[in-house]
């Protein structure tokens, strides 16, 4: 399973995934929603929080599994969330 931001990466080549708040402007423009559902538990999430896999169907956390790879290649830091995070 890969994380929102590197599916993103691999299905849009030409394209930078965005840093900081992401508006509903650059959903509609990509042709992503903005809200999925996981596959097997049914739980509404943004999109950027989902995990994807090889057949692109959503997962959730909970639900989805990572990759090790994955795992140690999309840690956070406090500063890539920006202020909004409260």
């Amino acid at each position: 399973m890969k994380t929102f931001q590197n599916w993103f990466s691999e299905n849009y080549l030409n394209e930078e995934f965005p840093k900081g708040s992401i508006n509903g402007r650059w959903f509609a423009d990509h042709d992503i929603p903005m809200i999925v559902s996981c596959t097997c538990c049914g739980m509404t999430m943004a999109s950027p929080s989902a995990l994807i896999d090889n057949e692109g169907q959503v997962f959730c956390s909970h639900c989805g599994e990572l990759d090790k790879e994955e795992e140690i290649e999309d840690k956070y830091t406090l500063d890539d969330l920006g202020n909004n995070w409260y």
